[in-house]
């Protein structure tokens, strides 16, 4: 899958739902420390021969592509996209650029799409929530952000990305709360306790308001700028 430069995007799909609504059925109890890594900022090294231009599902792709051009034109990033073989279901965001035309690389693996798809029936829109939390890395190596909140561990920097990945749902009006909720759960598992590590991402509570807050901004029209500051200065305080 070799998308390029904004521009050439133009529609995709996600959703509404109230904030209650969306918390429905978390709680820490679903949450595991020794879930995987889910993202990594500026990614691992990661060689070209384990990137793939498709699934090898033409109906995915499809799918896919057509929510990637709807997240690039709510979240201002162009980054190219590729499948790559995550033995371990993952994604990553990388400023390096492996599609020409594009700045920075957003790498989704094949094995999360099919681990998400296969969780619920609307684990489509946890993949489109994961995409979307990847483009905001992109959003946030181009600007002063990756700066401003980095740290002794990649917490705030990765709240911030679930809070802009929730403001892209916000943002969206086209699925239902259930299908919303899908997406909160799926980021509430795969928070961490594991507060010392460079790769902490924030604890399941974290990850969900902030996501939840994402959505809340999204939701009354916020402009992805005011969108964003508002974000930094709120996961600071989680």
């Amino acid at each position: 899958m070799c998308l390029c430069s904004r521009r050439q995007f133009l529609t995709g799909a996600l959703g509404l739902a109230t904030a209650s609504q969306l918390g429905a059925g978390l709680s820490p109890a679903h949450a595991q420390a020794d879930l995987p890594r889910y993202c990594a900022l500026m990614g691992y090294n990661i060689g070209t021969a384990q990137m793939m231009s498709s699934s090898g599902d033409a109906r995915l792709d499809r799918a896919l592509i057509a929510e990637l051009r709807r997240i690039v034109d709510i979240i201002p990033v162009g980054p190219g996209f590729k499948y790559i073989r995550d033995d371990s279901p993952n994604a990553f965001a990388t400023t390096a650029t492996h599609v020409p035309g594009t700045q920075g690389t957003v790498l989704l693996g094949v094995n999360l799409i099919r681990t998400e798809m296969g969780s619920s029936e609307y684990g489509g829109v946890a993949v489109a929530g994961i995409a979307a939390h990847e483009c905001a890395h992109i959003f946030q190596f181009f600007s002063p952000y990756v700066k401003r909140l980095g740290g002794s561990t990649a917490k705030y920097v990765e709240l911030h990305a679930d809070l802009l990945a929730g403001y892209y749902m916000g943002r969206r009006r086209q699925f239902s709360s259930d299908r919303i909720a899908v997406f909160a759960r799926s980021i509430f598992n795969k928070g961490d306790y594991n507060y010392n590590d460079r790769n902490h991402h924030g604890t399941p509570e974290q990850r969900f308001e902030a996501m939840k807050r994402g959505y809340e901004i999204g939701s009354q029209n916020t402009a992805f700028q005011a969108a964003a500051e508002d974000g930094a200065n709120f996961v600071r305080r989680l």
